[in-house]
């Protein structure tokens, strides 16, 4: 698991936010206390230089704040979670984690 912070600038939050060699596998939105999170399943591969190794699925959760430095702008702050295996409860235990997820507003 881990807590990333992102720019988020484009229409498509978790396309933006989940990067190369990575197949978005489902997405939806998640009312939380601290507000609405973008859910994505994710399925990531190596790049082909790193020869055949087995892909592993990211489970993500990501509020979106304003960016005080740039106004209009959002920041994307991230809980990720990693297995090696598509077990969609995976996202279901990041939820009950957010619950006490504590966000700053700006």
């Amino acid at each position: 698991m881990s807590l990333q912070v992102q720019g988020a600038y484009g229409p498509s939050v978790m396309r933006g936010l989940i990067g190369n060699h990575a197949d978005l596998l489902k997405t939806s939105t998640v009312p939380l206390p601290i507000g609405q999170a973008y859910a994505a399943i994710v399925r990531r591969t190596a790049p082909a230089a790193a020869g055949p190794v087995p892909p592993h699925y990211e489970y993500w959760l990501a509020v979106l704040r304003p960016e005080p430095l740039h106004p209009g702008k959002k920041v994307a702050y991230c809980l990720v979670g990693v297995s090696r295996a598509n077990q969609p409860a995976d996202l279901a235990k990041l939820e009950t984690l957010a619950a006490a997820w504590v966000v700053p507003t700006s």
